[in-house]
């Protein structure tokens, strides 16, 4: 009796944690930034959990002078979490932006770094909003060790005119190395336009090449989420009692 009560116990206990209509995401990892202080801002903290946000691809030469990273939290209504909003560009005595044409593929944009250890099924959301003048198009990529990142996904295009993009969503539930993974990253990045009169070179929100002076992007909302991965010894003792291993108790 006590094996049957113990096994029925078990699988009541991994239906309810495994139905559908209870199972829920967890927040690994989020980045609103309503909780910080407008200004310049390279490495805004998370509102939930830890990791990493830094821009990319700001500090440069393709300007003359010389772009420096000087991304910002500001005022930006219009997103899911919509009082801030993180600005991703660069700063300088002249008249670029950091904002590029000459700038590689994928090499502009925001990367953020989350240590996914215990969870798997992980997903990724965000808001994006460039501006009239900024990128019109977008890449995530991934990459379960640091360094070697990855595209997923369709190249995203921007709004025909500015505004909030929310709750872009990139599901990497099907790749099991990012699950479990300390060194897990995303990257969310400039692409060429794939398509039109000017395809193969970055465009805005119009179609027409940037001008390498103006335009950026805004990031709010990313948050990295996935579920709990079970505890080895509940899989253990749910398997044994389905094939009947458990040990029953004489006397």
């Amino acid at each position: 009796m006590r094996r049957s009560y113990l096994c029925a116990l078990l699988f009541s206990s991994a239906f309810a944690v495994a139905s559908p209509a209870m199972v829920q995401a967890a927040t690994i990892t989020a980045f609103t930034f309503d909780s910080l202080t407008t200004g310049i801002n390279n490495s805004p903290a998370p509102t939930t959990g830890s990791g990493t946000a830094s821009p990319l691809g700001m500090t440069n030469s393709f300007t003359s002078p010389a772009s420096t990273t000087s991304a910002d939290v500001l005022n930006n209504p219009g997103s899911t979490t919509p009082t801030q909003a993180w600005r991703i560009r660069g700063g300088g005595t002249g008249s670029g932006n950091g904002w590029a044409a000459a700038a590689p593929q994928y090499s502009q944009g925001s990367q953020y770094l989350v240590d996914t250890t215990g969870y798997e099924d992980i997903v990724l959301t965000y808001d994006w909003s460039p501006t009239t003048m900024g990128v019109k198009h977008q890449q995530v990529q991934y990459t379960t060790d640091g360094s070697v990142w990855t595209n997923i996904g369709l190249i995203v295009a921007g709004p025909a005119t500015e505004g909030w993009v929310n709750g872009i969503t990139v599901d990497l539930s099907t790749i099991p190395a990012v699950d479990n993974n300390a060194l897990f990253g995303v990257r969310i990045v400039s692409a060429y336009a794939p398509d039109g009169p000017n395809a193969g070179q970055y465009v805005n929100l119009a179609g027409n090449p940037i001008n390498s002076t103006s335009g950026n992007w805004r990031m709010d909302s990313v948050v990295i989420s996935g579920t709990l991965i079970p505890e080895p010894g509940t899989v253990g003792l749910l398997a044994a009692c389905a094939l009947g291993l458990l040990p029953r108790r004489r006397g």
